[in-house]
């Protein structure tokens, strides 16, 4: 809510993210592969930034990316 009052105030929370990354070259090394997995809230504690808006359980993020040479 818009105002700064301590009826808005949100209880305070924490969350446990990892991120896991690795770069993979091919034998002549022009090819290049960046993988990464973001792992956010792996406790799956409840939460909110805003009253009335829900947020996200557990959740993924895989990234492969690709280095033209």
């Amino acid at each position: 809510l818009n105002e700064n009052i301590p009826q808005n105030e949100e209880e305070m929370f924490w969350t446990l993210d990892a991120v896991v990354s690795r770069r993979f070259e091919l034998k002549d090394s022009k090819h290049k592969f960046d993988m990464q997995l973001n792992m956010k809230n792996l406790l799956n504690r409840q939460y909110a930034y805003v009253r009335g808006y829900v947020m996200p359980g557990i959740n993924f993020l895989i990234t492969i990316r690709y280095a033209f040479n």
